[in-house]
């Protein structure tokens, strides 16, 4: 999925995904939960049906299924349970193996710094 890809068009790809894989069951949770998200009216039980996914691709990720459908369906469900106007016509949100080499150098130098401040007070 490319980051510039709305909510819709990468849950979209992703049922299509599942469909084409025989995975019939995580296409029908993942067009459950566009059916949900397109009405304001069931848009929390939207948010629950894509925690739902969540947790199965997290299943699959642990297996070595799926893993980077598990981090995309992840960082859009933690974008939902935070902002209210987070929707299918959003941008999706970049996950972390997509984030550019600075942000990741910036990331590993705050943990790093975290670890060494952390180590003092506690274990690291």
């Amino acid at each position: 999925m490319a980051s510039a890809d709305t909510v819709q068009q990468a849950l979209d790809k992703l049922a299509e995904t599942f469909q084409n894989e025989d995975k019939s069951d995580l296409a029908k949770l993942t067009r459950h939960v566009i059916s949900l998200l397109k009405h304001e009216d069931t848009r929390a039980k939207g948010v629950e049906a894509v925690i739902q996914l969540q947790d199965q691709l997290h299943i699959a990720r642990r297996l070595g299924n799926y893993i980077q459908e598990a981090n995309l369906v992840e960082a859009i469900a933690g974008r939902m349970r935070t902002d209210d106007a987070y929707g299918l016509e959003s941008s999706v949100p970049m996950v972390q193996a997509e984030q550019s080499d600075e942000m990741k150098a910036l990331i590993k130098q705050m943990q790093t710094l975290g670890c060494i401040a952390g180590g003092i007070l506690s274990w690291c």
